[in-house]
């Protein structure tokens, strides 16, 4: 069941990054940490479009697999991201609240890594295949 929906994010995945994803307003009107319900995305990931919904989803539902691999499109650098998972959450409380990064939305680096990431999980790959796996394909 999980492979299966893994597979179906997949496959949604890849038929949003056919049809692009372009910031939808004025940037500037986009906070850096967005709060939500647990388990709910909110307005801003909508309006990123779906590759950026897909990818938050992603983190939402598997963050074992998004947490396993590091985001290599800079981040790590400059925002002190540990995982590609920091370029969508940024933490969880214990009242039952999500706080987004907005980072994720229109970097489609992040959102590429995260769809390989789910790919290698689908097919079996262990945590430490997966990073190796990221490594060689963003760089180091």
């Amino acid at each position: 069941m999980k492979v299966t929906f893994i597979a179906l994010m997949l496959a949604s995945f890849a038929m949003m990054m056919a049809a692009g994803t372009a910031p939808r307003g004025d940037a500037a009107d986009i906070p850096a940490l967005i709060p939500a319900a647990k388990g709910t995305l909110p307005a801003h990931v909508h309006a990123a479009g779906p590759m950026a919904e897909i990818a938050y989803q992603a983190a939402i539902d598997h963050p074992e697999v998004v947490s396993s691999v590091p985001c290599l499109c800079g981040c790590i650098e400059s925002l002190g991201h540990q995982s590609n998972l920091d370029c969508y959450i940024e933490q969880a409380t214990a009242e039952g609240l999500t706080v987004y990064s907005s980072h994720g939305l229109y970097c489609g680096v992040c959102q590429l890594i995260t769809r390989d990431a789910l790919d290698g999980a689908a097919r079996g790959m262990t945590a430490n295949e997966l990073r190796a796996m990221i490594v060689d394909r963003y760089g180091s």
